[in-house]
C-alpha cells in the first residue's frame, strides 16, 4: 500500500492502509480520541530500554492499530468482526481484544475459529462490570476454544481488581490491571485501571513465547502461558 495516493494498492479493500484502519469512520486514520487504544498499546508493546516512559511486555513487537470505538467507547459488534477479519489476513500472530460486549456474535465465533485453524492466538479482556462471566458471559472473552485467552486483573498486592469480570470456567488467568501506567495520546502517560491493560500483558507475552519458539501452535502458546502463572 502506498500513502495517500487514494488508491487501494495492495486490494485488500481497504484505501491507503498503511498503519491499520479505523473501522468506526471507514478510513485509515486510526488515531486514539479516547486514550483507552494508546494506554493498551503502551502496555503490550511501548519501545523498551530508551529511557524514556514506560516498557512495553513485548517491546519491540510490531502492531497494528485496529479501532473499533469512538470517542465515548462505544461502538458495534460488526465492526469489531472486520476487524478481526482484517487482522487474519495480515497474518496477526496475536490478536488482542481489549473490549468487551454482553451479546453472542456467531460473526465473531466463527471468526476466532479461523483464527485457531491459522494458529492465531486471540487475547480478549473478561470486562470491567464486576460480575461473574459464568452465569453473564461477556464476548469475547466467553469464547473458549483452543487459541483463546481470557483475562481478568488483579491489583498490586495480589488480588482481584474489584471492577474485573471473573468466572470458574469463563476466565483463565489473571494479570496487573488496577493503576497501570502507560502511554496516553499526544506523548504523555498515565495511570488506567482495566481488563484491557491485564489483556495487552497477556498478549505480549504470548508475543514473546510465539518470537521465542516460532514453530508453537496457538494450543501450545495458550498451555504454556497458563503453566507459568500462579
Amino acid at each position: 500500500e502506498i500513502a495517500g495516493n487514494g488508491i487501494d494498492d495492495d486490494g485488500n479493500g481497504y484505501v491507503d492502509d498503511v498503519r491499520g484502519w479505523n473501522f468506526v469512520a471507514g478510513t485509515p486514520n486510526a488515531s486514539d480520541d479516547h486514550s483507552h487504544g494508546t494506554h493498551v498499546a503502551g502496555v503490550l508493546g511501548a519501545a523498551g530500554n530508551n529511557g524514556q516512559g514506560v516498557a512495553g511486555t513485548a517491546w519491540q513487537a510490531a502492531m497494528v492499530p485496529l479501532k473499533v470505538l469512538d470517542a465515548a467507547g462505544t461502538g458495534f459488534t460488526s465492526d469489531a468482526a472486520e476487524a478481526l477479519a482484517y487482522a487474519g489476513a495480515l497474518d496477526a500472530g496475536v490478536i488482542c481484544n481489549a473490549w468487551s460486549g454482553s451479546g453472542f456474535s456467531q460473526a465473531l465465533q466463527n471468526l476466532i475459529l479461523e483464527a485457531a485453524a491459522a494458529q492465531r492466538v486471540v487475547v480478549s479482556a473478561a470486562g470491567n462490570e464486576g460480575r461473574d462471566t459464568d452465569d453473564e458471559p461477556v464476548y469475547p472473552a466467553a469464547f473458549d476454544f483452543e487459541n483463546t485467552l481470557s483475562v481478568t486483573a488483579i491489583n498490586d498486592r495480589g488480588q482481584l481488581s474489584w471492577f474485573a469480570n471473573r468466572g470458574a470456567y469463563r476466565t483463565h488467568l489473571a494479570a496487573p490491571g488496577s493503576g497501570i501506567y502507560s502511554t496516553l495520546p499526544g506523548g504523555g502517560y498515565g495511570f488506567r485501571d482495566g481488563t484491557s491493560a491485564a489483556a495487552a500483558q497477556v498478549a505480549g507475552v504470548c508475543a514473546l513465547v510465539k518470537a521465542a519458539h516460532p514453530a508453537c501452535s496457538a494450543t501450545q502458546v495458550k498451555a504454556a502461558v497458563i503453566a507459568g502463572t500462579e
